[in-house]
């Protein structure tokens, strides 16, 4: 992603209820993280636990950055639209990293052990992370808890919700490293907002687990903005995509009133 610099950015209350079990020095750690990286783009050298909780953070913090361009482009309805996706995203994920760091804090009995403990139990997730995308299959099975995370999140984002189990299956065997995981939420994103995907409706937005068999994050779609003004553009990023009904919905109710 490109450095850019920006006067503000968006700090959830799951961040700090997250950021709160830990201890002084690894709750300013993390905190620094997020400003420095919702801010100017800078990306902090982490290590234990403030590294395991940016891991799940980032990608909402890309997402936002993402979602304040086309909000501004777009117009006050579609920033609000956006800025309501972004923010059910990050109190979801950070929501479930809070319960796995109070339950590790709750399983150490001596409080000054608690941060040696917690560094060993990191570090070990931390080198039992996924190995780079492999082109062996697998036979479904249990996805490990890292990848089973970042799959809730691939899932809730994809437009077309058919067939789960072999959507999994495709996820177990594409096995993404945190690069891989970010641009495939980014492709998901702009898919949306292409002639491809918008086409009759979404009628050919492949299912889940062929674009990820297929690796087609790394297709080159053509924008539904293309050749448009920008007051068509915006109306159209709102108005066409058949994954925006509900936020159709609230436009017109804002509007009534």
């Amino acid at each position: 992603m490109s450095s850019e610099k920006r006067d503000a950015f968006t700090f959830y209350r799951s961040y700090y209820e997250a950021a709160k079990e830990l201890s002084d020095k690894h709750r300013l750690a993390l905190y620094d993280a997020i400003i420095g990286y919702g801010i100017d783009d800078i990306e902090a050298d982490l290590t234990s636990i403030p590294k395991s909780l940016f891991i799940l953070i980032k990608p909402i913090l890309d997402k936002s950055k993402t979602n304040a361009k086309s909000g501004a482009s777009g117009g006050k309805a579609n920033a609000k639209r956006n800025t309501s996706e972004s923010e059910a995203d990050a109190k979801r994920t950070v929501s479930e990293t809070e319960t796995n760091v109070k339950q590790t804090l709750s399983n150490k009995s001596d409080d000054k052990d608690i941060n040696k403990d917690k560094d060993k139990d990191i570090n070990k997730n931390i080198n039992n992370t996924p190995e780079p995308p492999s082109d062996e299959g697998g036979d479904g099975g249990d996805i490990p808890k890292t990848q089973n995370e970042r799959f809730v999140i691939f899932w809730d984002a994809y437009p077309k919700k058919i067939g789960k189990g072999e959507a999994e299956k495709a996820w177990k065997k594409a096995n993404p490293n945190i690069d891989l995981f970010n641009k495939i939420l980014e492709a998901i994103e702009k898919a949306k907002k292409s002639k491809e995907w918008d086409k009759d409706n979404g009628q050919f937005i492949p299912k889940p687990a062929t674009w990820l068999n297929q690796k087609r994050w790394d297709d080159e779609l053509t924008p539904l903005t293309a050749n448009l003004t920008g007051g068509e553009a915006g109306e159209r990023a709102i108005t066409s995509n058949p994954d925006n009904g509900r936020f159709r919905d609230a436009l017109a109710d804002g509007e009534s009133k």
